[in-house]
């Protein structure tokens, strides 16, 4: 997950968000990261499952 991160950094030019030192990820980041559509991240969403990194 952390090489696909670093990619994402490198590839994305807009600046980054975050709260309490936690980096917050859009639903383009998301998808981007995992390789799926927006429409299989809101199935995520709608079935209950978070995406969550919690280190």
């Amino acid at each position: 997950m952390e090489r696909g991160v670093d990619a994402l950094d490198k590839k994305n030019k807009k600046p980054q968000n975050y709260l309490n030192r936690e980096r917050l990820y859009d639903n383009q980041d998301i998808c981007l990261l995992l390789n799926i559509s927006k429409r299989m991240l809101q199935r995520y969403r709608d079935n209950g499952l978070s995406i969550h990194d919690p280190a």
